[in-house]
């Protein structure tokens, strides 16, 4: 038997459905509001960024020496022979840089100089001290004995790091170090490249930017009867532009100028000029660190 509704109870079936619609509908705008909430509040997180700071912006470094190993092999007819196989350049220091990270999602994983920080590559941590090598890594390290191996090119270095968060978002950050190469006693034919400072002889000399520089050999410094320079006889260390027959010496004892070779201070004349400055800028980086850094040494 159907039950019959009469008009009081129409009205309120009828009501019931507006009621439970309106609910639906605000059901559904506070679900959209609580969607549009956390993905605002995905946006407003803190982006991911890295930072490197180099502690010690002139990393100083000798020439190092090659990594090789030597190999013994017999061919087809029995005769042996040698085969040495060169790694790379080793006995080279490095200097810390630290990194910090922020924002993002951890563990992070951070690539420093081109080696992951320190080949446990998904906890590098929020902050930490890394060592980069006084060479170029741009073609990437390898180890040998565990011992890192380079290429060792002076100059400007910039060591590129990039940092991987949990979500696979990167941020990449730079830091400058000049590479400064010690060329010890300087030997004769050393090539010291235009704008490059250098140690030679235990003191600094750059290049200027114009002309490459050939290392040339040590003298002493002849005596004449009964001279009373108290520099007679004290050693000197001769530099050449290259392609002209310009150059200074300097003392060895102690890096002051003993002369200049020729003498272009008093001449004049526009193939004269380039020479002139180039042999003043010599002159004047004379025991000075790389132009804009850290003063004298």
């Amino acid at each position: 038997m159907k039950a019959k509704l009469n008009g009081y109870e129409m009205r309120d079936l009828a009501l019931f459905v507006v009621v439970a619609a309106l609910v639906a509908v605000v059901g559904v705008v506070a679900g959209r509001e609580v969607g549009l909430g956390e993905r605002a509040a995905v946006a407003e997180s803190e982006p991911l960024t890295l930072k490197l700071t180099a502690t010690e912006q002139i990393c100083e470094t000798g020439r190092g020496y090659q990594e090789s190993l030597v190999y013994s092999e017999l061919d087809s007819g029995g005769n042996r022979s040698q085969r040495e196989e060169v790694f790379g350049w080793t006995g080279i220091p490095s200097v810390p840089v630290a990194w910090n990270v922020s924002g993002g999602e951890a563990p992070y994983s951070l690539v420093i100089d081109n080696e992951s920080a320190y080949r446990d590559d998904r906890n590098a941590g929020a902050s930490g001290t890394a060592t980069v090598g006084c060479a170029d890594t741009s073609v990437g390290t390898s180890f040998l004995f565990d011992e890192r191996l380079y290429a060792v090119d002076p100059g400007w270095k910039t060591v590129r790091g990039v940092v991987t968060d949990a979500n696979g978002q990167t941020a990449e950050a730079t830091a400058t170090v000049y590479v400064l190469l010690d060329l010890g006693g300087g030997t004769t034919g050393d090539i010291l490249r235009r704008g490059e400072t250098y140690r030679v002889l235990g003191f600094l000399m750059t290049a200027p930017e114009s002309f490459d520089v050939r290392v040339g050999g040590m003298a002493e410094r002849e005596c004449a009867e009964n001279d009373p320079d108290p520099r007679c006889g004290d050693t000197v260390h001769g530099f050449s532009l290259i392609g002209t027959d310009a150059g200074i010496s300097h003392y060895q004892n102690d890096g002051g100028l003993h002369k200049r070779r020729p003498d272009v201070s008093n001449l004049s004349g526009a193939s004269v000029d380039p020479i002139a400055a180039a042999i003043d800028s010599m002159v004047d980086s004379l025991g000075k660190l790389p132009r804009g850094d850290r003063g004298s040494e």
